[in-house]
């Protein structure tokens, strides 16, 4: 989504082994697994699928709930493109995640609503990162891409139906540039290559492999 400048975030599987192996092997190769309201959400199998279903409830344009999503979605995509936000829509699945501690677990709204391996990871501010810190004006630059975004969130999970939902009316300690910035950094820190092995390795291997002695290979 990304890569095309706009779009719904995708659904992400934390780490768990066994979603990960069911994408290419195993029992759960091949099985993937749509969203049951219709919005076109692929989920690598259907443990995956019942595993996000609470938080892409508030990311899914044809859920019950998720009437206004369709809207405010676009309008924060098309402004952290534009603004250049890194990782907008793995912040945008955070959040949602937040959310939903929020609403169903009890957690308190800020960080402390982070739950599993994010939890875990060092929230480091993206606006002072060493590579903003050593180019003149990027330290502000960045800072008002925050102050820009933290609204298109806030429009995204806060309604007149969910408000009650948060303890107090309590949103800016969840909607908060602060905040932003630590989980964009934190991201920052943790961009990882995965790669999975493609069981047509060996024969791609096979057509690049050089034939006899003078190294020469297949077209």
């Amino acid at each position: 989504a990304e890569e095309e400048g706009g779009g719904k975030p995708p659904n992400i599987c934390e780490g768990d082994a066994r979603l990960l192996a069911g994408l290419t092997t195993g029992d759960g190769a091949g099985k993937t697994a749509k969203c049951p309201e219709g919005c076109g959400e692929v989920f690598c199998s259907e443990e995956c699928r019942a595993t996000c279903a609470s938080h892409h409830a508030y990311l899914c344009p044809d859920a019950a709930s998720g009437s206004h999503v369709e809207s405010t979605m676009e309008a924060f995509c098309e402004l952290a493109v534009d603004e250049e936000l890194p990782h907008y829509s793995l912040i945008a699945f955070i959040y949602a995640k937040m959310v939903r501690a929020i609403f169903e677990h009890g957690k308190q709204p800020g960080a402390s609503a982070l739950e599993g391996s994010f939890a875990e990871l060092e929230r480091v501010p993206w606006s002072t990162a060493a590579s903003a810190a050593s180019a003149p004006g990027e330290v502000k630059r960045r800072r008002k891409i925050l102050e820009a975004i933290v609204p298109r969130l806030s429009e995204l999970f806060v309604t007149s139906e969910t408000l009650p939902k948060f303890p107090a009316g309590n949103t800016e300690a969840l909607f908060n540039v602060d905040l932003l910035d630590g989980l964009v950094g934190m991201l920052d820190h943790c961009v990882v290559d995965v790669e999975f092995e493609n069981p047509h390795d060996a024969e791609i291997q096979a057509l690049v492999a050089p034939q006899g002695s003078d190294g020469s290979a297949l077209e």
